[in-house]
């Protein structure tokens, strides 16, 4: 099982704690390699970790998670981003989801609603390294395919050549 990179950006610390608690990360194939409490340094730790996956606050001081989402998705289009909101109202679900987030989450978190959403990043991410995997290994069985024809086709021309007689060596009875 691959172990993805997973950041969290809050403003408000005690919600890495609650976030720990309520998943276990390694069971589901994740590491947790950072954490951020504002914009400014949510960006910083995904340009130096290059995370799989970001859970990340929409209301962080120095800059909006957003923003965040907005700055990141430009740069990156496979990284999963979860955005989490203390507001329900539809406009913040709908723009984060406009600005390419995978999902988010509502503030209190619940043990269902955040193991739910890991599920289902965790699925997209194993479907999409599984895809790169085959595509890799495809691209090296034909790499073999072309190898092997050219190296045969190049043992059949010379046996080809070999076996052709030369009108200089013809004798005549």
């Amino acid at each position: 099982m691959n172990m993805y990179k997973v950041c969290f950006a809050d403003d408000e610390p005690i919600i890495f704690k609650v976030l720990n608690a309520l998943v276990d990360w390694a069971d589901v194939g994740c590491q947790i390699v950072g954490t951020a409490t504002d914009g400014v340094e949510a960006l910083s730790l995904y340009e130096k970790e290059k995370p799989d996956f970001i859970i990340i606050d929409i209301k962080m001081p120095l800059m909006v998670g957003l923003s965040c989402v907005k700055y990141i998705r430009e740069k990156d289009k496979r990284v999963k981003i979860v955005l989490l909101t203390a507001s329900d109202s539809f406009e913040s679900a709908q723009e984060a989801l406009n600005l390419g987030a995978n999902g988010y989450l509502l503030k209190p978190v619940s043990r269902e609603s955040i193991n739910k959403i890991v599920s289902k990043i965790t699925a997209e991410l194993n479907q999409e390294t599984s895809r790169a995997e085959e595509s890799s290994s495809g691209s090296e069985e034909l790499l073999l395919q072309k190898e092997l024809q050219r190296l045969y086709g190049a043992r059949k021309h010379g046996m080809a050549e070999s076996q052709q007689t030369d009108p200089g060596k013809i004798r005549t009875h």
